[in-house]
C-alpha cells in the first residue's frame, strides 16, 4: 500500500497556527516587554529641624583624685599607732597615723638651741668690738673712712653667718621632730597600713595608702565623636547625673575636664566628673552610669539610628522610587541618630527595615492612595 503524501501548504498553514496560539497563550507579563519589579510597600518620616536636647551617656568606676602614700620622713623606732588610723578609718586633715621614737630629735632640737644661742652671743660680742673700734678710731683719727677691717667688718659678718646658720640648724631640728608624727594632709580614708609599733623604719619608707575623701571623681569613657560638643561647654559647668549600679542611688557631679587623647585599648576620649557634695559621696570604687546634659543642639536633623544602615547611608523616597543616600552620622545612642551630611529637611526618610536594595527601585507609602488602591485590588481578586 502507497503512504499517503502530506501535501505542502497544509504544513505551512499547522506552523502558522501553533504560532498564533503560542502569542495567544504567552504570560501577561512577556506580552508588556519583561518580568515586572513589585514594588515594596515602606513606611516614611518627614524630616525636619529641630532643637534637640543633647543627653550624652557613659559609665565608670569612682575613684579619689588624689592618692598619697604614706612615707615618713625621718627615720626611728615606731613608737604608736593611731587606733583610729586601721585600714577603712576616715581621718580628718591633719590627724596623725603613728608617731616615731622622738627623743633623739628633741636632743637634736636642744643642741641646736644651744649652737643657735651661742652664736647669736658671738654676734653681739662682735658687734660691741666693732662699734668701740669704730669709736676708737674715730676719737684719734677724726673723720678718715673707717677700713673694714678696723671696723671688724669681716668678722660681724662671719658672727651674722655664724648665727643664721645655727637658727635654720633649730628650724630643721623642729620640722625633724615634728615629722615624728605622720599625718594626712587632707580628709583622708586608709587604705593599708603595713607598719606595727617597734617596728624600725627609714626615711622615705612607704607605710601604707590613703585616698582624699573631698574630691571624688568619675571618668566616663566617651566616643571620639562625641567630643566636638563637650570641649566648647565644659565652662558651663555641664551636669552629670550618676546612678548607682548597685543600690540605685543617685549623685550629682560637674563635668570639669576631658582627656582628649584617645586611650589606646578603647579609642576613646575620657570626661572627668566632679562629685558636688563629699558628705553624701559614694564609696570609692563603685560602679555608676552617667547621663551628662550637654546643653541643646540647635536645628539638628534627628532621625531613628534604626534607619541609618552600616553607619553611612539611608533610603529616601523620591517620585514613588527608593533612593539611597550616603550620610555623615554626627551622633547616635542606641535609639537616634544627627546626620550631619547627605539628607536634606523635609526629605522622606525610609523607616522601614530594608535590605540591600537599589537605588530605583520601586515603592509605594503606606497609607498612601496607591497603596490603598493596591489593597482594594487584592480584596477584589484575592
Amino acid at each position: 500500500m502507497r503512504a499517503r503524501q502530506v501535501k505542502p501548504w497544509l504544513v505551512v498553514v499547522a506552523l502558522v497556527a501553533v504560532a498564533v496560539v503560542l502569542v495567544w497563550w504567552r504570560p501577561e507579563a512577556a506580552r508588556r516587554g519583561g518580568p515586572q519589579v513589585r514594588a515594596v510597600t515602606v513606611e516614611t518620616l518627614k524630616v525636619v529641624r529641630q532643637d534637640f536636647p543633647l543627653k550624652l551617656r557613659g559609665e565608670g568606676f569612682v575613684r579619689s583624685r588624689y592618692t598619697l602614700n604614706l612615707n615618713a620622713e625621718v627615720s626611728g623606732v615606731v613608737l604608736t599607732v593611731a587606733e583610729n588610723a586601721l585600714p577603712g578609718s576616715d581621718l580628718k586633715a591633719g590627724d596623725w597615723v603613728l608617731q616615731i621614737e622622738p627623743r633623739s630629735y628633741q636632743l637634736a632640737l636642744s643642741r641646736a638651741l644651744a649652737e643657735a644661742a651661742s652664736a647669736r652671743l658671738g654676734y653681739l660680742e662682735e658687734q660691741s668690738r666693732a662699734e668701740q673700734a669704730v669709736a676708737d678710731w674715730r676719737r684719734l683719727q677724726g673723720n678718715k673712712p673707717v677700713p673694714d677691717m678696723i671696723a671688724r667688718v669681716p668678722h660681724l659678718e662671719a658672727a651674722r653667718a655664724a648665727w643664721e646658720a645655727a637658727r635654720e640648724q633649730v628650724a630643721w631640728a623642729r620640722w625633724q621632730l615634728e615629722k615624728t608624727w605622720v599625718r594626712v594632709p587632707f580628709d583622708a580614708e586608709i587604705l593599708a597600713l603595713n607598719v606595727s609599733p617597734g617596728q624600725r623604719i627609714n626615711a622615705g619608707e612607704v607605710l601604707g595608702q590613703a585616698i582624699d575623701r573631698r574630691h571624688l571623681e568619675v571618668r566616663l569613657p566617651l566616643p571620639a565623636m562625641e567630643t566636638g560638643w563637650l570641649e566648647s561647654r565644659l565652662s558651663d559647668g555641664l551636669k552629670v547625673e550618676l546612678v548607682s549600679a548597685q543600690s540605685g542611688r543617685t549623685w550629682t557631679a560637674i563635668a570639669k575636664r576631658l582627656i582628649a587623647s584617645l586611650n589606646d585599648d578603647t579609642r576613646q576620649t575620657r570626661l572627668i566628673a566632679d562629685l558636688v557634695d563629699s558628705d553624701d559621696a559614694p564609696r570609692v570604687g563603685e560602679f555608676v552610669h552617667a547621663t551628662i546634659d550637654a546643653g541643646v543642639l540647635p536645628q539638628a536633623l534627628v532621625v531613628p539610628e534604626s534607619s541609618v544602615y552600616e553607619n553611612t547611608f539611608v533610603y529616601v523616597v523620591e517620585g514613588q522610587q527608593l533612593q539611597r543616600r550616603p550620610v555623615h552620622v554626627l551622633w547616635r545612642d542606641g535609639e537616634q541618630a544627627i546626620i550631619g551630611e547627605g539628607l536634606e529637611e523635609n526629605s522622606l526618610l525610609v523607616v522601614t527595615p530594608l535590605g540591600n536594595l537599589p537605588s530605583g527601585t520601586p515603592v509605594v507609602i503606606k497609607g498612601s492612595e496607591a497603596d490603598r488602591g493596591r489593597r482594594q485590588r487584592r480584596e477584589q481578586h484575592p
